[in-house]
């Protein structure tokens, strides 16, 4: 692979942003501690700081060469922290403004998508007082999201009116605003983009109507299937809708496509994009470039620098290289 920055250019500093204050906190606290032990192997100079109000002074004295940023959720995930390290002039890794609050935002995406388009479940966007207090919202079944938000915190799967109902009992878990979607049964699948390539997408099999948090993170809740079991044309469909719709937000580097494949009407649909895939133990993108392209973790994150600091401009054609190596990995079946 290309030369490690840490072992080309000498000792490097990276600041490693996670934690912070939204409801996916630990699961970024997770991925950041397995992103800085990577670079610590690598060679960097890597310093892991939780997110406060501390964190600009600590920055600003630290003045790293680059800002690796593992945090999820609300001000992480949303641009606000790349519109903060841009005004700071600090680099940093994974998509800037536009991109990360148009990928955060559920709605816009949607919107972005029907230009594009790629096919996506049916919804309405109701304010938290609105949803509680309608007697209608969409044909059963359906889906309750935040608008903004990740890790499943705050879904809710609801197939029947006493479902609905019951709903008032979890008002805590509502955001202000909730996108309120139709239901799709089906296959669960992930697509990985990684340096303007999509590279391959993998099957979720677990217990359940939604791909829960538990399922998530609990080991042994979910297994991974690659190549997804989808017929051929579905699985190319799902490549490029998910290249598509990077390149259209302008994503930088990486970044996850969520799907679900309707068996029984043969009907593809888009759920969501994330700008900031986890990096977890069970987190899907880094174990798609590991069976697709033979890239271990600590590679993935040391490309990933590399691309955020614009140097080595090696690293694409490197991932076509891997790729044109493990062709047989793509799936065979129709």
């Amino acid at each position: 692979m290309p030369v490690s920055l840490a072992r080309d250019a000498g000792m490097l500093s990276v600041a490693v942003l996670c934690g912070g204050s939204s409801p996916e906190r630990e699961v970024s606290l997770a991925g950041g501690k397995r992103v800085a032990d990577a670079l610590g192997r690598l060679g960097y100079n890597a310093t892991v700081l939780d997110l406060n109000r501390e964190s600009v002074g600590q920055l600003l004295a630290m003045a790293p060469d680059l800002v690796y940023n593992a945090l999820h959720g609300v001000q992480g995930e949303d641009g606000c922290v790349a519109g903060l390290l841009d005004i700071l002039g600090l680099a940093c890794t994974h998509s800037h403004v536009a991109a990360s609050s148009v990928g955060m935002d559920k709605v816009l995406t949607k919107h972005v998508l029907k230009s594009l388009g790629i096919d996506f479940p049916k919804f309405d966007v109701l304010t938290k007082e609105e949803l509680l207090s309608a007697k209608e919202v969409l044909p059963y079944p359906f889906v309750i999201k935040p608008v903004r938000g990740g890790s499943t915190i705050g879904v809710h799967a609801i197939f029947s009116k006493s479902e609905y109902l019951d709903l008032s009992a979890h008002a805590d878990t509502l955001e202000d605003r909730m996108i309120v979607e139709e239901y799709v049964s089906g296959q669960e699948v992930q697509t990985a983009v990684f340096l303007g390539r999509a590279i391959g997408t993998m099957e979720l099999l677990f217990e359940g109507r939604i791909y829960s948090y538990d399922a998530k993170y609990v080991e042994g809740l979910c297994e991974h299937i690659f190549p997804a079991n989808l017929p051929h044309d579905i699985y190319s469909l799902t490549l490029e809708w998910a290249l598509k719709l990077h390149q259209c937000l302008g994503c930088k580097t990486l970044s996850r496509v969520d799907f679900r494949y309707d068996v029984a009407n043969k009907a593809l649909k888009l759920l969501e994009i994330n700008t900031h895939p986890g990096m977890t133990v069970s987190s899907t993108l880094p174990e798609v470039l590991w069976l697709r392209c033979g890239l271990n973790f600590d590679h993935v994150v040391d490309l990933i620098v590399q691309d955020a600091l614009g140097i080595d401009d090696s690293r694409r054609a490197y991932i076509d290289e891997l790729m044109g190596k493990t062709v047989s990995r793509e799936p065979s079946h129709v």
